[in-house]
């Protein structure tokens, strides 16, 4: 199984969209909020080079943005 996490923030409607993309297919992920936990900003800046609420990591790769990344993610998953 591959490990998928999701950074987000609270309120993001992109964000929501990834948590319910995620649901749909059962992926089981982790949620790391980036509003509220400034560890998982740091980690999302400094480690994955990403600003950006829904960046995804699956398995080290770095996928930023649900809608321009959707056919990438749907090969991806399963």
């Amino acid at each position: 199984m591959k490990r998928v996490i999701l950074y987000h923030h609270s309120g993001c409607g992109h964000c929501q969209a990834a948590r319910e993309f995620l649901r749909q297919r059962g992926i089981v992920f982790e949620r790391r909020d980036i509003q509220a936990d400034s560890r998982a900003y740091n980690e999302l800046v400094n480690r994955w080079n990403s600003r950006s609420a829904v960046t995804l990591i699956i398995d080290n790769e770095v996928i930023i943005g649900l809608q321009r990344n959707r056919e990438r993610l749907e090969r991806l998953l399963p």
